[in-house]
């Protein structure tokens, strides 16, 4: 082994190591810078590769088509798609039925749960999004932030997708009109609450 002097540089790695004067185990301080530089090398080339082929990577990303609902370019042919939309009360609360008119009986202490149904006739799994037209509050006392009546988002299987709709106590009185988007047709239903 060898010992070497601050002065004199290290023939493994030309002086980077932190080999010192008594150091018995410094040639392994050489075996790791080595083994780093050459690891160093690999990695530049790889950058080296990516960047001198982002062009390539941008006209792959900027070539792919957008398949997914709501695109402007559907899968299918727009004259065959059709989506309606519709409320369902499965904890039966007291609500009446006029065309795409609900009147609806919900309870003065706590939320009251309904479900939307959108229906696609569609066998693909797809996306439907759903909106109100009016801005709703909540406050938990401490915060202000705006209450999301419908979950704004579903997926639908065999043609149909669900979402839940929760209509607060302070909502008595109002109507509000829930949308729901299919690519781009649109559906909706008023909501009279009581």
């Amino acid at each position: 082994m060898r010992y070497y002097i601050r002065n004199i540089m290290c023939e493994l790695c030309n002086g980077f190591c932190a080999n010192r004067v008594g150091d018995k185990l410094g040639w392994l301080d050489c075996c790791l810078f080595i083994r780093e530089r050459k690891r160093n090398k690999v990695m530049r080339w790889i950058l080296k590769y990516i960047f001198r082929n982002r062009y390539l990577m941008v006209l792959m990303l900027v070539g792919c088509e957008d398949v997914s609902s709501n695109g402007n370019k559907p899968t299918t042919n727009e004259e065959q798609l059709s989506f309606s939309v519709e409320m369902l009360n499965e904890r039966g609360y007291p609500m009446s039925v006029d065309g795409k008119v609900y009147t609806i009986t919900i309870s003065p202490n706590y939320q009251s749960i309904f479900k939307m149904k959108g229906i696609t006739k569609s066998n693909m799994t797809e996306r439907i999004t759903w909106t109100k037209n009016k801005s709703y509050d909540w406050s938990n006392g401490i915060v202000v932030d705006d209450y999301c009546l419908v979950n704004p988002t579903s997926i639908t299987k065999d043609g149909v997708g669900y979402s839940m709709v929760g209509f607060m106590p302070e909502m008595i009185g109002s109507s509000v009109i829930i949308y729901g988007k299919y690519y781009n047709l649109v559906d909706s239903v008023i909501v009279h609450i009581k």
